[in-house]
């Protein structure tokens, strides 16, 4: 496979992946796509469009919807959106340790 068609595959899995991930953020906020494009001001084709896969919405546009379901880009591209509070969580228990602390802890998970 050359490198063209090796990277329009990516693109296009990768946009695939993004616009399902999109239509399960305003499913899991219990958005019609009719009440998304309004808050997000959008037409209400633009979303169908989009969840079918038949564009890459601009990041104006996943910013504008990400805003609306009330979801910030570093939660959405997480590897984990579930996880995505915990892993913060826990990131801001471990900054507050001392150095010690870090340590022995870092020791302990290296136990497990």
């Amino acid at each position: 496979m050359n490198n063209d068609k090796y990277y329009e595959k990516l693109i296009s899995e990768k946009q695939k992946e993004i616009t399902v991930k999109l239509a399960q953020l305003r499913l899991k906020n219990k958005l019609s796509a009719q009440e998304l494009s309004l808050r997000a001001g959008m037409s209400p084709s633009y979303i169908h469009r989009m969840e079918n896969n038949a564009f890459m919405p601009s990041v104006e546009a996943i910013i504008k919807i990400l805003d609306v379901c009330k979801c910030s880009l570093e939660e959405f591209f997480s590897k984990d959106p579930a996880q995505y509070n915990n892993d913060i969580e826990l990131a801001k228990t471990f900054n507050s340790l001392s150095t010690e602390q870090k340590y022995a802890l870092l020791q302990l998970l290296k136990i497990i």
